[in-house]
């Protein structure tokens, strides 16, 4: 039988799943929005036979098996709640919550429901992300040292005026494309735990009461340390989106453009995989490729990674950057194990 799946949410963020549930062969069988002539627009560009003004109304329809949240980040975990305890599996934003409290909520839900939960972070579907994962966990650049994440935007976040609202956002450059490239650093280590954060927060490239741009220092459990940096409303920004490089005792790896630099006999020798540059970034590509990975674990019955766990342990690592922002203070971790 084939798989029906809903979207709650008709933003940008929204589309991109859409056009990956068409292109993954799955029904996009609903769509819940609060504004009727968004919803009613949505629902005709993709063809989708019912739109509902309430998640509610989707839920009480039983309209789809799976559900897709896009929506601002201050429902992520309402609604993710709301979805697991009706049995629903879930593919959601990032955020999974506006804080650690709400992201462990989710996963309490997650864990007790038969349905499954998958984060959305697309960079992870990228070639060349896994790509340097390979090299990094295969010991091709030896031990790693330190390593450095980017997401820097010239415009504004994705989304709408709610980003500038901590109530509704959780935060600003650093919750936004931020958390993607923190994510992308973590799975190119290898998903390590971290031990301290200290955070540095910038404001005054735009009027938002949240942070415009962030500098993290993360520490390692195995003692590598990373910077991870975010901004929006730059007047330049030079590296792409999930920009990642990494520093080993033996050799050096990025991405977005790809290569390597490794030490041998005669010195260090760069090696060039061959990836293409993604216009636009990410590519709709990505977001395919997630949404089959997301439908293949319900049909095994497997646990998506990343999943409420990965989830929960980003927001803890965003929670202490903006503590440790407002402290002065490195933070250290606890990780739950």
């Amino acid at each position: 039988m084939t798989l029906r799946i809903a979207i709650v949410g008709t933003g940008s963020m929204a589309a991109m799943h859409a056009r990956a549930v068409r292109a993954a062969g799955a029904e996009l069988s609903a769509v819940a929005g609060h504004t009727p002539e968004r919803l009613r627009r949505f629902a005709a560009e993709f063809n989708i036979p019912r739109a509902y003004e309430s998640l509610d109304a989707l839920i009480a329809m039983r309209a789809c098996d799976a559900l897709v949240i896009a929506t601002p980040n201050f429902l992520h975990a309402p609604q993710a709640i709301q979805a697991l305890r009706e049995g629903l599996h879930v593919l959601i934003e990032r955020p999974l919550g506006l804080d650690l409290a709400q992201a462990r909520a989710i996963e309490g839900a997650s864990e007790f429901s038969g349905a499954l939960l998958m984060m959305a972070h697309v960079y992870r579907f990228d070639p060349q992300v896994a790509w340097l994962r390979e090299q990094v966990l295969s010991g091709r650049l030896g031990r790693v040292l330190r390593s450095r994440s980017l997401a820097l935007r010239t415009g504004g976040p994705v989304g709408g005026a709610w980003y500038a609202e901590k109530r509704h956002s959780g935060g600003g450059a650093l919750a936004e494309a931020g958390l993607d490239a923190l994510d992308t650093l973590r799975y190119v280590l290898g998903n390590p735990n971290p031990v301290s954060v200290f955070a540095r927060m910038e404001y005054g490239f735009s009027n938002s009461e949240v942070e415009d741009a962030a500098d993290v220092l993360i520490e390692w459990e195995d003692g590598s340390v990373s910077t991870l940096g975010a901004a929006w409303h730059l007047p330049y920004a030079a590296e792409p989106l999930g920009f990642t490089e990494v520093y080993g005792r033996d050799g050096y790896g990025q991405v977005y453009p790809a290569f390597v630099q490794v030490r041998t006999e005669m010195g260090f020798a760069r090696e060039d995989p061959g990836f293409p540059m993604n216009n636009p970034h990410p590519p709709q590509a990505l977001y395919d490729r997630q949404m089959e990975y997301f439908m293949k674990c319900i049909e095994l019955n497997y646990p998506p990674l990343p999943g409420a766990c990965e989830g929960a342990l980003n927001q803890q690592i965003l929670d202490a950057a903006y503590t440790s922002a407002r402290t002065k203070q490195a933070v250290r971790v606890r990780v739950k194990t």
